[in-house]
């Protein structure tokens, strides 16, 4: 049913709410077959010494393959978004995890927590002996569980509504909304009813017990169903928004049995046990040892939760009895299949595959440890994808203890290579000789990620084409390398023992950076063909490499003046001449000084904040060139007079830009204009702070807004800009009486 579900969320599977039974009666009360062995060490040397054995009841093999499911799903799942909830079977049927009356908060949003769950197994004692005892009556309270909604589930049926109700969804009806004057319940049933046929309730029941016969597994299947039939009856009728139908159980069986046992009950897959196929069982059967039962715990798991399992071979590994010698290990992990996406792609998953081998109850892929090539060229690594969390199959093994202590002690990853048979062997390599599939690597604290890695060559070349960018001709690429190195960060050694009091904020120094980066751009074309100066080096080197010093000394001041005067003192030379005929053309001495004295103005304010030196040849190249009413400048500056640690002169800068680059009225050497154009407003010298109770009117506020970049892109009169410093006399032969203020007037008419 919930295939036909369109959109988000997607349907929530069987995974997403999982009730764990445990058996506690008296067939779990008896010791297993299997006997724990205690050894100590010697004193004298490495060997270990056989002491005495201790017996273990089933109860107790049942309780920790519990919790190694519990381990499985928090290591694979960092999320806990996958819940599980643990219930006692014997005379009466009781949650081991803490519960509460409030039907809303009995799941909760995560994973329980271990050591919540350990708290609560302790407080469950021995099993029961009386006969009384019956794993029905842990049933019910799970499939009464699984009827309660979660959270998650209410949360998708909420969207799956909204989207219901919006046109253009398709195929799919709309969801019915509740009419007014009419049957409101009634109508509130259909829309549920609709939404649960695209986010069917679902669920898993891992039921693990003891049956000795067909017909006590046949007994307890017919029960489950009628047991699932009669809550769904109760909940239709109970019309609670708190719970809801259960429309699709997985069940499983583990069925422990004693090593004495003539005629175990064998494996059945997972089949329907109606006609409904409202509910699927399968029973897996396994000996009451802890090895064969924590296998079959695995397989649940795998199966369950859509995981697989990979073992990592050849491990090298020094071995304490023989001495400077290493022997090949094993270690199996488990993690989400679709990490194993390239190799299914190739038909690399087949049951006849060379890399599949059948451990019994379940299989896993065998790949290869490779061990990773320092000289192998960062470039030239396959691209990867998919990367999950893994769990360790035998976390306290040494060999599973050495692997995680190899990627926890810096190394950064181990590639795991694709042996080249059968279906592999038309494969290229795809680092070096080598065909990697997976990278394992450390994930931060005790963990570890695994990544898919692509294989397929045609992919890798159709990435580097999408992601190659086509050369562009004429870029300042030496220019732009000397920007990188003049903006390089560098990191300042901190005193341990400084005062908190004292050290910079972190927003402080995060935004110096970006802000001097800002600054530095104002004025940078990207190609030679959008500027004269930068392909004027032999002229203009010396006085970019000299603005570029955060403080002038007299020398550099003097250096710098004397380019401004120099190229002033050319007005009437001839043109430069074009460095291998780049950037733009001039035709005349005139077009081509007032373009230089523009871009001179303009990389001169780039600088403009980083000293009083630099804006005083700033306003001398303003003075001496006329290039103001020319010139478009910003009116206000990136800088953040709030935080001006390494900048000592932003009060001035800030004037120069408030007053759209003019210098301020605190600047001798600014020159008046001619222009009776407005001249923008002065900034702020300090940062303004809102009062308490303080309000702000939007439509002066943003007049004033509008009117500032409006007069920051003025361009004055065409002919007073070709006047120069000699501007023509309008109307000379007006005859105005002396100190007359009257303006002429002309008739109408």
């Amino acid at each position: 049913m919930g295939k036909s579900f369109v959109g988000k969320p997607k349907p929530l599977g069987a995974d997403h709410k999982v009730v764990v039974v445990l058996d506690h009666g008296p067939r779990f009360g008896i010791d297993a077959s299997e006997k724990l062995p205690i050894h100590v060490k010697e004193l004298a040397g490495n060997k270990q010494k056989f002491v005495a054995t201790i017996e273990k009841s089933v109860w107790s093999l049942a309780v920790e393959c519990a919790l190694e499911m519990h381990r499985i799903v928090s290591d694979v799942f960092p999320n806990n978004n996958k819940l599980m909830r643990f219930v006692l079977s014997d005379c009466v049927g009781r949650f081991l995890t803490s519960d509460t009356s409030d039907v809303m908060k009995q799941w909760g949003d995560s994973l329980i927590s271990r050591n919540e769950l350990h708290e609560s197994i302790k407080s469950a004692g021995k099993p029961l002996t009386s006969e009384d005892s019956s794993i029905l009556n842990g049933v019910r309270m799970a499939v009464d569980a699984l009827s309660q909604k979660t959270n998650a589930y209410r949360k998708a049926i909420d969207t799956a509504q909204k989207m219901g109700n919006r046109p253009g969804q398709g195929k799919r009806p709309r969801v019915p909304i509740p009419m007014r004057g009419g049957n409101l319940e009634a109508n509130k049933q259909k829309r549920d009813q609709f939404l649960q046929t695209f986010i069917p309730n679902r669920g898993a029941i891992v039921l693990m017990t003891s049956l000795k016969s067909e017909e006590e597994l046949k007994s307890l299947e017919a029960d489950i169903v009628e047991i699932v039939k009669g809550r769904n009856l109760i909940v239709k009728n109970l019309g609670d928004d708190n719970f809801s139908p259960i429309e699709d159980l997985r069940c499983y069986i583990i069925n422990v049995y004693s090593g004495n046992l003539a005629n175990p009950l064998q494996n059945k897959s997972m089949q329907s046990a109606d006609d409904t196929e409202l509910v699927k069982i399968q029973l897996l059967s396994t000996v009451d040892t802890g090895e064969a039962i924590q296998m079959v715990v695995h397989a649940v798991t795998l199966d369950l939760y859509n995981l697989v399992s990979t073992t990592i071979t050849g491990i090298p590994m020094k071995e304490e009895s023989i001495t400077g010698q290493s022997v090949n290990y094993d270690v199996e992990l488990f993690h989400p299949k679709i990490v194993l996406g390239e190799l299914q792609k190739h038909k690399l998953l087949e049951p006849s595959s060379h890399l599949v081998i059948n451990k019994g109850v379940y299989s896993t892929i065998k790949l290869q440890w490779a061990t990773p090539n320092p000289k192998t060229r960062w470039d030239l690594f396959p691209f990867t994808s998919h990367s999950s969390r893994v769990s360790l199959a035998e976390p306290n093994s040494r060999q599973s203890t050495c692997l995680s202590s190899y990627l926890m002690n810096g190394r950064n990853k181990v590639m795991l290579e694709v042996s080249r048979q059968g279906a592999a062997e038309s494969l290229t390599p795809n680092v070096g000789p080598k065909l990697i599939s997976q990278v394992v690597m450390a994930a931060g604290g005790n963990k570890m990620n695994i990544q898919q890695v692509i294989i397929s060559k045609q992919n890798n070349e159709d990435l580097q084409k999408k992601a190659s960018m086509k050369p562009i001709p004429g870029v300042r690429v030496n220019d732009f390398k000397s920007l990188m190195k003049e903006t390089t960060l560098s990191v300042k050694t901190i005193e341990k023992k400084m005062d908190k009091e004292k050290m910079p904020s972190t927003s402080a120094k995060n935004d110096q950076p970006t802000l001097l980066l800002k600054r530095l751009t104002r004025f940078w074309p990207v190609q030679q063909d959008q500027t004269v100066i930068y392909n004027l080096q032999e002229k203009f080197e010396r006085f970019f490499s000299i603005l570029a010093k955060r403080e002038l000394s007299a020398e550099d001041f003097d250096m710098a003046r004397g380019v401004i005067l120099e190229f002033v003192a050319r007005k009437s030379s001839p043109p430069y001449a074009n460095d291998g005929e780049t950037g733009k053309n001039a035709a005349n001495r005139t077009e081509q000084f007032q373009t230089v004295a523009q871009e001179l103005a303009l990389h001169l304010g780039n600088y403009v904040n980083h000293s009083e030196q630099h804006l005083e040849l700033f306003n001398q190249l303003m003075q001496l060139t006329f290039v103001e009413r020319s010139l478009s400048l910003p009116t206000n500056d990136v800088t953040n007079d709030a935080k001006r640690e390494c900048i000592q002169s932003t009060s001035q800068a800030l004037k120069w830009y408030g007053n759209g680059g003019t210098g301020g009225a605190s600047t001798p050497t600014r020159t008046s204009s001619r222009s009776n154009s407005p001249q923008p407003k002065r900034a702020y010298k300090e940062k303004y702070v809102w009062k308490s109770g303080e309000t702000l009117k939007l439509g002066p506020w943003f007049q004033q807004q509008e009117q500032a970049k409006y007069w920051s892109r003025w361009q004055d009169f065409e002919g007073r800009i070709l006047a120069g410093d000699q501007p023509a006399k309008l109307y000379a032969d007006l005859d105005l009486p002396p100190h007359s203020n009257k303006k002429t007037e002309v008739p109408l008419g």
